[in-house]
């Protein structure tokens, strides 16, 4: 072996060295990817049992209080079919065992591949209260049986594109080798050797890095909802599925809906909590609910936690549903996750960052379970007050979309007058909720539009409102003022 390769010209061996080190490269990149989607598999389905353990007890409450054993079973055996449930067991303080087991059919990835990258089972065990009194313990095991599927694909499909990559490259090798260029030899075919090369690493890499973001799109958890510059320059345009836009403020929900089409994306709408409550429950519903938080009726808080006692009791998967809210500090935060929502986003909304946070959550199903984000408000509050219109940055909010901002201007237009109407009547009754509701709305809408001057009034009277304290019927006048030198400003951009 060692007399052979002396016998290869120096190129010959930079050829073959060249192949043999992009083969262990590029196998350890893939195992590497592959081991970082078994982690995000198993920290996915331990926070998936987490929620399940946290929302089952308060389902099969009622049936183990009155101790109706029969109906138990039915729940515990429908709860058995959802995905990823393998077996669920209740105990009570008897010692009478309730158990149910679904049998997953056995799927495509190999034995070997599941215990060298850890798709294990994982269980967990709640206790089952009521009133203070433990009634039983409930065990639950999911499986990772059809995620890890999924990774076995995506391994078999990486490894395919690094074998043909190998194959082009040692392919070339031979024709180096065999082919004899007229001309000096060794110069000739040290040029042609490291042409090759140059072409043939080039490719690998591309393909193999392409391949890599691929798999890495499914996995990574999702960052911060604020897109990143280098996000803004790359937005998800061929997006599919199902939206469900509840929003109460008309102009808001418009353009929401017409950046949801603009992406290629399916709209239903709704103008109040109840409505949206009504229209998950349809079939075929939405695959992502975009909720808006302070709505008339119902707000978006509670018709979240309706739907996802919905989806408990009937054994339905959890569906996505986004915080849409002019107020995202971390008190709102967190109110956000004690409703059972998934992710936020703050208004005035952003067609970049709505994109990439529709993309993750479409794709994957997953993404940052509500992490503390800088929120767009903030960001719009550190510019000028003095700016009665900024077409730059409303203009930048919608991706330049300019069909988008006719729409959107003409609407706020016709609505910003009787939302002022409504403040002055509810100021007379004395409805301090309503008139915090309506300046909230108008809060968001008028950041939305770029209308940055009396968006920062706006701002200053929600803050007060919510602090308890009161604004005067001069400080409704004033806005009428501003509101005209606004109107007369979209007026000329208009036309």
């Amino acid at each position: 072996m060692q007399q052979r390769w002396h016998r290869l010209p120096i190129v010959g061996r930079l050829l073959v060295a060249t192949g043999i080190a992009l083969l262990v490269a590029a196998l350890v990149m893939v195992m590497i990817t592959a081991r970082e989607e078994a982690s995000d598999i198993r920290s996915d389905l331990r926070h998936r049992l987490d929620q399940e353990l946290e929302t089952l007890p308060g389902t099969l409450a009622e049936a183990v209080v009155i101790g109706d054993f029969s109906t138990l079973q039915q729940m515990l055996d429908r709860y058995t079919t959802r995905p990823l449930v393998t077996e669920v067991q209740f105990r009570d303080i008897k010692g009478i065992t309730l158990h149910s087991k679904n049998v997953l059919v056995t799927g495509s990835a190999p034995a070997w591949f599941l215990r060298l990258f850890g798709h294990d089972d994982v269980q967990g065990v709640a206790s089952v209260t009521v009133g203070g009194r433990e009634y039983g313990q409930l065990y639950l095991t999911l499986s990772p049986r059809p995620l890890a599927d999924r990774a076995w694909a995506h391994l078999l499909k990486h490894m395919g594109i690094l074998l043909l990559a190998i194959a082009i490259n040692f392919i070339g090798t031979w024709m180096v080798l065999r082919l004899k260029p007229a001309g000096r030899p060794e110069v000739s075919e040290a040029t042609e050797a490291f042409n090759e090369i140059a072409a043939t690493v080039d490719a690998n890499q591309s393909q193999l890095l392409q391949s890599e973001a691929q798999l890495r799109q499914h996995t990574l958890q999702l960052q911060p909802a604020n897109a990143t510059e280098a996000e803004r320059k790359n937005v998800p345009t061929h997006l599919s599925g199902r939206i469900l836009v509840v929003e109460d403020n008309p102009t808001n929900r418009k353009v929401v809906a017409a950046m949801l089409d603009r992406l290629g994306l399916q709209v239903m709408v709704a103008e109040n909590g109840q409505q949206g409550l009504d229209a998950a429950m349809l079939d075929p519903g939405p695959d992502l609910i975009l909720m808006d938080v302070q709505m008339p009726i119902m707000d978006g808080h509670t018709a979240t936690r309706r739907i996802r006692a919905w989806e408990s009791t009937e054994g339905r998967p959890r569906l996505p549903i986004i915080a849409l809210t002019a107020d995202a500090y971390e008190k709102d935060r967190k109110a956000a996750m004690a409703a059972g929502m998934d992710d936020f986003i703050a208004k005035p909304i952003d067609l970049n960052t709505l994109a990439h946070l529709l993309d993750r959550w479409l794709r994957t199903g997953k993404g940052s379970a509500v992490t503390p984000m800088q929120t767009a408000t903030s960001a719009v509050s550190a510019e000028p007050t003095h700016v009665v219109f900024d077409e730059a940055r409303m203009l930048d909010q919608i991706g330049g979309e300019r069909t988008i901002a006719r729409m959107m201007l003409q609407s706020a237009m016709q609505d910003m007058p009787p939302y002022l109407d409504r403040v002055e009547q509810a100021f007379q009754r004395a409805d301090w909720k309503e008139v915090q509701h309506i300046v909230h709305s108008m809060k968001g809408l008028m950041f939305q539009i770029g209308a940055l001057r009396i968006a920062e009034q706006f701002k200053a009277a929600d803050k007060r409102l919510k602090a308890g304290e009161r604004i005067t019927i001069d400080q409704v006048h004033e806005w009428r003022g501003e509101l005209a030198e606004l109107i007369a400003a979209l007026g000329n951009w208009l036309d």
